[in-house]
Parts: C-alpha cells; structure tokens; sequence
C-alpha cells in the first residue's frame, strides 16, 4: 500500500511537471511565431483605414487597398491613390474598421508597381524627402527610376518634358497619382 501511494504520488508529480513544460513550451512557441511576424505580414492581416507617417514627415490617411512585397498602397479620403514603400514607413496606426482580411493579397515588389504605372503611362508626384517632381515614369531599373518631368495636366510628349531626373528607389517617400 505504501509503495502504490509512493509510485502514485510519483506519477502525479511527473504529470504535474510534464503539463507544466508543455505549456512553457506552447507559450516559447508562441512568443517565436509572435517575433517571425513582419509589417508586411501584420499589413496583410488589416483592410481598412490607416494613418501613415513617411520618412518625409508626412501624415497619410488612406483606405487600404493593396499589400505588396515591400509596399503599401491606399486610397487618400481626398482623392487619389499613393503607393509607398514599407522603407519609407515611420509609422502606422490603424484605424477600428482596418482589422478586416484583405480579399488581394499582391507579392509584387515596389519596382514592379512602379513599372505597372510606367507601363500604364499614368502621370504621378513622386516625393522625396526635399522635393515633388510630377511627369511621367519612363522606366524602372533595379534600383532607380527614369521621371519624365512635365506638368501632370499634359500628357507626356518631348515638348512638354523639361528634366529627367533619375530617382534611387531606397529614397523615395511615396508616389501619389489621380485616378
């Protein structure tokens, strides 16, 4: 008798200990998938409304519309649609109506977006940390882009282009066009 309430008492502590364990386990585990979560990721979690300070000092309030590799993308409440790059991000807050799922989940990268508005011929403001130039991208490299500058209202033609200025990516705030 004696020996089975030894034996028994035993079991339970080991139980006891095993659960215990697990669950510091569960909890490290946790704590791992929690840390291996990126802003990509955490932005492709939100569809919604969300305030965006840039590298730049501006304050965007966009609606969401897009995700992409290392991109941003969101309808201004003003009009028009601005593509930033996740570099130049600041800081986000998100708004109550942001914590819906995202029905588009893009992978495109910022050049690639870049290249469909090239493409697409659409003209845009470009902001950098100390100016906006406004035309039209005529091509995106690996690490820069070609900006056709003439005033937005025109389209792009030779005699309307008064510079082209060739833009790293890595100093781009965002880029905003009407649409």
């Amino acid at each position: 008798m004696r020996w089975d309430r030894l034996f028994g008492d035993l079991e339970s502590r080991f139980d006891h200990e095993l659960g215990a364990e697990v669950a510091v386990e569960a909890v490290d585990e946790a704590r791992a998938r929690a840390a291996a979560v990126s802003l990509r990721d955490r932005l492709l979690a939100a569809a919604g409304t969300a305030v965006v300070r840039t590298g730049a000092g501006a304050t965007l309030r966009l609606r969401i519309a897009a995700v992409g590799g290392d991109w941003l993308a969101g309808r201004e409440h003003a009009g028009g649609t601005v593509l930033v790059p996740l570099s130049a991000v600041q800081w986000l807050r998100l708004e109550p109506d942001a914590w819906r799922r995202p029905a588009d989940r893009p992978t495109a990268t910022f050049a690639l977006a870049l290249r469909d508005l090239a493409r697409r011929r659409t003209p845009v403001e470009v902001a950098l940390a100390d100016d906006r130039p406004t035309g039209t991208i005529d091509g995106v490299g690996a690490d820069h882009l070609d900006l056709a500058v003439h005033p937005v209202e025109l389209p792009r033609r030779d005699s309307a282009v008064t510079a082209v200025w060739l833009v790293p990516l890595r100093r781009i705030d965002r880029v905003r066009w009407s649409d």
